[in-house]
């Protein structure tokens, strides 16, 4: 059996997308939702940065609603079966924040399956 997570990026809603794009000054509206931070990969042998590996990392600013996607799929695409489904909602409700750094979490993560929370 073929077992495949599709997962999509964090998006705004709908809602709030459609009425940043709508202004004409969205870029200082985009900038106002979200800060930017640099990152750099650090090689594991000598324990500094590692060259050409500048990265942007783009969060949302705090108290901004984020979602995203994640679908489970079966070789069939036919239903989950409920094992399998009472393991994953099991583990997403140990998961309660995404995220790390140097924090507990960059971010609140409640999971729904189905409209079930």
């Amino acid at each position: 059996m073929h077992v495949a997570l599709v997962a999509r990026p964090l998006h705004l809603p709908t809602a709030v997308r459609a009425a940043v794009l709508a202004r004409e000054d969205r870029d200082l509206v985009t900038a106002a939702l979200v800060t930017r931070r640099p990152g750099v990969r650090i090689d594991r042998e000598t324990g500094v940065a590692a060259d050409d590996m500048l990265r942007i990392e783009e969060r949302a600013r705090a108290g901004l609603t984020v979602t995203a996607d994640w679908t489970v799929r079966f070789g069939d695409d036919g239903p989950v079966p409920w094992q399998a489904e009472l393991l994953l909602l099991a583990a997403a409700r140990l998961v309660t924040e995404i995220g790390g750094k140097r924090r507990r979490g960059a971010v609140a993560a409640p999971c729904t399956s189905g409209g079930r929370t």
